[in-house]
């Protein structure tokens, strides 16, 4: 079974991750806040409502990403001893925090492969819903401060392979971070990447 959220607090620590997606999630909150604001000026104008009525689709683009960002913090604080989550669950949490962290590492000048295809969802079967986006973000984030930027996330034989970074010493740190991850198969490698194999009722393909 995986640690709750108190005994996470307890042992491994997702300091690296939090400080790092922090500053960007408080920029992303303020480009929120900005695009409501001038939506309320608008709204205060003589004759603004129609004009509003031309922007809806901002109004509907900022509570989808104010959704993306609440359930990010919400992971944040959750791995950090506050069950802030509950229920709920975000099939796009893979996306929404690597999207965070390719930000986050370019406020770092740190080099981060793209993924190639779309991220898979995370399915009813992937734990709380939580950890696999945590530890898999906090894993490329590590690697990335050591140097080695590059990861793979791809479906083979029934599982998922994810794969990342180089070295004993990430292997080592990242063992700690894995042990949220029950059911998944870590494979150290002290010369080529290292990998991860994960059940594959874990996650699914985007359609």
């Amino acid at each position: 079974m995986p640690m709750d959220a108190e005994q996470l607090s307890q042992g491994v620590q997702p300091d690296a991750l939090s400080t790092a997606l922090l500053p960007v999630l408080l920029h992303e909150v303020a480009n929120v806040t900005q695009t409501l604001t001038g939506l309320n000026a608008i709204l205060a104008m003589e004759g603004g409502s129609q004009l509003f009525a031309e922007r809806a689709h901002d109004l509907a683009r900022s509570g989808h990403t104010a959704s993306d960002l609440g359930w990010a913090l919400a992971v944040l604080g959750t791995a950090g001893g506050s069950n802030l989550l509950l229920a709920r669950r975000e099939p796009r949490g893979l996306s929404i925090l690597f999207s965070l962290l390719h930000k986050a590492c370019r406020r770092e000048e740190l080099t981060l492969s793209e993924p190639t295809t779309d991220l898979p969802l995370l399915a009813p079967a992937c734990l709380d819903g939580w950890q696999l986006p945590w530890a898999l973000a906090s894993l490329v984030l590590g690697s990335a401060r050591d140097g080695g930027g590059d990861w793979q996330l791809s479906a083979s034989h029934g599982h998922w392979v994810f794969s990342w970074g180089t070295g004993t010493a990430c292997g080592a740190s990242a063992e700690a971070i894995v042990r949220q991850l029950p059911g998944a198969l870590f494979v150290a490698n002290s010369e080529g990447p290292l990998q991860l194999r994960l059940p594959g009722e874990w996650l699914a393909p985007t359609k």
